[in-house]
């Protein structure tokens, strides 16, 4: 193989590359955004919040409309659990300034006896 042929067979490689990558934007561009509808940009329902209760499970709270949905996420499977009247009160606003800075103190305590159960194991 002389240079020249070396030469061709890398410029036929780089275009037919260039090929390739242009078929994959224009089908990816043009193709999937009339199949899928990507999560957030639909006007009829919004995840409110999400609530990680432990690895694989989770609560979910959904708006469609004008209504309210709990539901849980575990292991792959999704189920409702209650379907709410109003859209829901947040809890901070329910609590006087007592009540915050006691619930405060409370998780510091927590998180500092977690914290000291893990990293300071006491000896028996």
């Amino acid at each position: 193989m002389n240079e020249g042929e070396f030469f061709l067979t890398v410029l036929k490689l780089i275009i037919t590359l260039v090929f390739i990558l242009c078929l994959a934007y224009l089908s990816i561009r043009f193709g999937l955004s009339k199949i899928y509808i990507p999560s957030g940009r639909t006007s009829y329902m919004k995840v409110i919040e999400q609530l990680y209760l432990g690895p694989k499970t989770l609560l979910i709270l959904v708006q469609v409309g004008e209504k309210y949905f709990l539901l849980t996420s575990s292991n792959g499977q999704i189920s409702g659990l209650k379907a709410l009247a109003g859209k829901p009160e947040a809890l901070e606003d329910n609590l006087s300034a007592n009540e915050r800075k006691n619930q405060l103190h409370a998780h510091s305590r927590l998180l500092e006896n977690a914290l000291l159960k893990r990293f300071f194991k006491r000896k028996a």
